[in-house]
């Protein structure tokens, strides 16, 4: 996807509220704005030019997050294992020094 599409996606006029529950309704999804996450994905040099912080969604602004977890996996904005790997050699030492 080019950064021009996704920066004029993300700049659209914000839709009501209402016209989003209908549409999520009519696909018979619920979404719980509070424990969503956005984030842009690409190379350092496309999420440089990225201006755009935040995206309203049900009536709450929803932020753009660096990391997100699904599925026990967290990625970053550039798809590297960095993260991940740090969080699971965390976690593996942790467990290790319980015992």
């Amino acid at each position: 996807m080019k950064l021009d599409f996704a920066l004029e996606v993300a700049n659209y006029p914000k839709s009501s509220p209402k016209s989003q529950n209908v549409w999520l309704s009519a696909s018979r999804l619920r979404l719980n704005a509070s424990k969503m996450q956005l984030m842009w994905l690409g190379s350092t040099q496309l999420l440089d030019k990225i201006t755009c912080q935040d995206v309203l969604v049900l009536g709450t602004c929803v932020a753009f997050s660096d990391t997100a977890r699904n599925l026990g996996v967290v990625t970053d904005s550039e798809l590297s294992l960095a993260v991940h790997v740090s969080t699971v050699c965390r976690s593996s030492y942790s467990k290790l020094r319980q015992l």
